[in-house]
């Protein structure tokens, strides 16, 4: 690294530290550490790309960006699976922790478990395109009796998590009941570029903030689900066909009680059949259902296909939560956008305008201005 180089990274280090002392504690503890992540992976572009922006996840390319880890089944790479790559990181030591470590995945695919512990520090996990590297599995519970957690195909705890050009599946079917393609549990991740498929719980989004951008999402039943603050944008999120007694359901969240900032929040994309289940007509589906007693979901500014059931909304076992929860609609558009026929709980909404609808958005419900940023995806 250049002399230049070095000192601008200084600076940075030096900003941030002296940034600190101007703010509450509270606010100075977040700040301090979005600047000091922004400064580190700063250094970490400078060392394997040249490139000095910080936007890292965006601005990373195979052809000239050096990664630590190559994954390549014909042997080109470092490793010939991901597992054995993660194997080598977590023998190494405590330099993983002080900057993002980089773990390419070319094409192919790669049938292996992979679970991100979390120790492992801060990773950006890039492929080839998506569909073109693409992790699979077909854990299940009703064949295997795995619980939902453990049918996941791609497992991640390490916070700061990112993943940019990469599909993400189960391929258990819908007979298979759960069966998890991604599970998320890490504070501030990005997820870009991706896709996540499967069938019932395919997007296990447990806990800790968390942001998808152009990802193509695809599932049956409860197919994103769990407790985490999540925003999707420009998403494509594509229903497919599940068994013929099932209904499908797009959500279903599990925010436990009224003061936790948790929830769904569906912005500025498409929900869409998936190929092979357009046209189906005996089959309903609904935007979500309240998996805990206060399930939090917003869908606004989407564009909505004419499939979904009017009701737009389907209760829990026994009709419980229903003035407890709030699920809410604004200003979407598409054959399936009017409110006119939806439920009439105590816990739906129509927001009024957009000053409600904020609330929702990357810089309240994650307050994803200070960490988004620095990987150069764009956002709302």
């Amino acid at each position: 690294m250049s002399f230049t180089s070095a000192a601008t990274i200084f600076l940075l280090l030096a900003v941030a530290a002296t940034t600190t002392f101007s703010h509450q504690e509270s606010e100075t503890s977040e700040n301090f550490r979005a600047q000091t992540d922004q400064a580190s992976d700063a250094l970490a572009l400078n060392v394997k790309s040249g490139k000095p922006n910080g936007k890292l996840l965006t601005s990373w390319n195979p052809a000239y960006s050096k990664a630590d880890y190559v994954v390549a089944q014909d042997g080109s790479g470092t490793h010939k699976t991901i597992n054995a790559a993660l194997d080598a990181l977590d023998r190494t030591g405590g330099d993983r922790r002080n900057r993002r470590v980089i773990v390419y995945v070319k094409a192919g695919e790669y049938n292996e478990r992979v679970v991100i512990k979390k120790n492992m520090g801060k990773l950006m996990f890039v492929g080839d395109g998506m569909d073109r590297t693409i992790v699979t599995g077909d854990r299940n519970f009703k064949r295997d009796g795995y619980i939902t957690h453990e049918t996941a195909t791609f497992c991640v705890y390490a916070d700061g998590f990112w993943a940019r050009d990469m599909t993400f599946e189960n391929t258990a079917g819908p007979d298979g009941s759960q069966a998890v393609a991604l599970m998320m549990r890490s504070e501030k991740s990005v997820v870009y570029r991706c896709s996540v498929k499967g069938y019932q719980n395919t997007l296990y989004v447990q806990y800790k903030r968390q942001f998808y951008r152009d990802c193509h999402i695809y599932g049956t039943v409860d197919f994103i689900f769990g407790n985490s603050a999540v925003v999707f944008q420009n998403c494509d999120i594509f229903v497919r066909k599940p068994n013929d007694n099932q209904k499908n359901v797009i959500v279903s969240q599990g925010r436990q009680n009224p003061d936790q900032n948790t929830g769904v929040s569906i912005q500025g994309s498409r929900i869409r059949p998936a190929p092979g289940f357009d046209g189906v007509k005996n089959i309903t589906t609904f935007f979500g259902r309240p998996w805990k007693k206060y399930a939090r979901i917003v869908i606004f500014e989407t564009d909505i296909d004419g499939f979904i059931d009017p009701a737009g909304w389907l209760p829990w076992d026994g009709g419980v939560y229903l003035d407890t929860l709030f699920f809410a609609e604004y200003n979407n558009t598409g054959r399936g956008a009017s409110t006119e026929l939806r439920v009439e709980w105590p816990g739906f909404h129509v927001l009024k305008n957009k000053k409600e609808a904020s609330r929702f958005t990357v810089n309240q419900l994650i307050k994803g201005k200070s960490w988004i940023s620095q990987t150069g995806v764009s956002y709302k």
